[in-house]
């Protein structure tokens, strides 16, 4: 994946445009909008006679010419979100904890907002570990995303 974002004038990241090569169905997706919001998608056919890296960078180059850049890994922050051990959320369910890892990526992913990176698990809590730009608006978005889902039942998320 190739990731570009665009500050705005105080300097903070406001806009995303990312593209991805998928083999199957032989394509290049591409994906831009502002920080916090689905944005847009278009797909592209993977022409076989040109270098995939030259499709890529075709894509890029009118973000890149708008200012568009990578970022640093210190521009992200990390985010948890916390499950606290019962029941439902047990320590040894490796597919439950996987299946959240994957939600929490499409949430902060498809806004732009960043990744879930895997997990922690306490004595009393799995802790899920994000890696954000925005760690208040991808608070309210794992929200609103999560609320009536089987992983709306977080004990918290803050700020580590």
């Amino acid at each position: 994946m190739f990731r570009l974002f665009k500050r705005d004038e105080t300097g903070r990241i406001a806009a995303y445009h990312e593209v991805w090569v998928e083999l199957k169905p032989r394509r290049i997706v591409e994906h831009w909008g502002m920080v916090g919001t689905r944005g847009d998608t278009d797909a592209h056919r993977i022409k076989l006679l040109r270098s995939l890296e030259k499709q890529v960078d075709d894509l890029l180059d009118p973000a890149r010419a708008l200012g568009f850049t990578e970022i640093e890994p210190g521009d992200h922050q990390t985010l948890i979100v916390e499950y606290l051990l019962s029941d439902v959320w047990q320590r040894d369910d490796v597919l439950k904890i996987r299946e959240a890892e994957d939600a929490l990526t499409e949430v902060l992913g498809w806004t732009g907002l960043g990744v879930c990176e895997g997990e922690t698990v306490t004595d009393t809590a799995i802790e899920l570990t994000c890696r954000v730009l925005d760690p208040e608006l991808a608070t309210a978005r794992i929200a609103e995303q999560m609320a009536g889902t089987e992983f709306a039942d977080y004990s918290r998320i803050y700020q580590e």
